[in-house]
């Protein structure tokens, strides 16, 4: 077999912006990153005042909002949501059972140290044989058998206290998580009383991870393509992937995908395989041109239409070079 050689040059970087069918309020659209994402929300004034609910995840200060032409912005006021009525109330009570239970899985320790030592006493003792006992062995095994039937009845009411323990726990996460009372909320006044803001924030709780496909179709042809997967959404909701940083500078070198079936191809690499290993899939290397980085994720192999396995791509920044096998093998 001849050693594969070049053959995808340098081409025009894949840019443009990917809408999916969705999720959110009408007006919302998400730009997703490696690491969170930017959300923005157009929203119109009824009688001069826009009421905002931020998310719990929204991070501090991150909020801005922009009046569409012919609206101005009177005044705005960022507030903590109240709780919903009673959960702190339902918070309480369950602080209170998980004290209860901690206290009963304390005493209960104690008893398990009593019926173990009771029953390592009994299994100890020498059976001595007297008028008043003259069935040692069977008052020993008797004595026994109490001390671990407690023990069993000790492990199963601490067992029974720690699920519980578990559970509450768990719920407890949830209220202090309750969407409805957490985050803040954002108070607007505007002109004229039917005016528009677009209002965006960034959150940390969204993000995504790509993954690629490599197929090889000869041995000097190999076509490589990035996959956005699934991701959380509203009903209504736009959204974008964009292969960089939250906290890259708009400036900063950047790809925005769209989705196209599914998959995006990646023109901007050019592709050479190393000649020395010819028995399993080639050891490739991947130039990046100097429109950005290409991240880390998984990546899917294939030869002549068969698949091969996975493998990982440890990704190439813009400008560099970087050598891979695509399986894991």
């Amino acid at each position: 077999m001849k050693p594969f050689s070049p053959t995808i040059g340098l081409a025009a970087v894949v840019f443009a912006l990917l809408q999916l069918p969705s999720v959110s309020a009408a007006g919302s659209s998400v730009t997703l990153f490696l690491d969170g994402a930017i959300v923005e929300q157009a929203e119109s004034a009824r009688k001069g005042y826009v009421e905002l609910l931020l998310p719990p995840s929204a991070r501090p200060d991150s909020l801005k909002i922009k009046p569409k032409p012919g609206t101005t912005i009177n005044r705005v006021v960022v507030k903590p949501r109240k709780p919903t009525k009673g959960r702190d109330h339902d918070i309480a009570m369950i602080e209170e059972r998980q004290d209860q239970l901690h206290d009963r899985i304390k005493a209960l320790s104690v008893r398990e140290e009593i019926f173990k030592s009771a029953a390592k006493s009994q299994s100890g003792k020498a059976p001595r044989k007297t008028k008043t006992n003259p069935e040692p062995l069977a008052g020993i095994r008797q004595g026994t058998d109490y001390a671990i039937a407690q023990l069993e009845a000790v492990y199963t009411a601490k067992r029974k206290a720690e699920k519980e323990l578990k559970l509450l726990d768990e719920k407890r996460v949830l209220l202090a998580k309750d969407v409805q009372s957490a985050g803040n909320i954002a108070k607007i006044w505007v002109s004229p009383p039917s005016g528009t803001v677009t209002a965006s924030w960034s959150q940390t709780d969204r993000n995504w991870s790509p993954s690629y496909e490599l197929r090889a179709d000869s041995p000097d042809k190999f076509r490589i393509s990035l996959f956005t997967g699934e991701v959380p959404k509203a009903r209504g909701e736009k959204v974008t992937f964009d292969l960089s940083s939250l906290d890259v500078p708009a400036a900063a070198p950047r790809y925005r995908i769209r989705e196209d079936n599914s998959s995006i191809k990646l023109d901007n690499l050019k592709i050479s395989r190393k000649p020395e290993d010819l028995s399993s899939f080639p050891m490739l290397v991947i130039a990046a041109d100097a429109k950005g980085n290409l991240p880390s994720g998984d990546i899917s192999c294939y030869r002549d239409g068969e698949y091969l396995g996975t493998g990982k791509f440890p990704g190439v920044e813009a400008g560099r070079t970087v050598e891979f096998r695509c399986i894991n093998r």
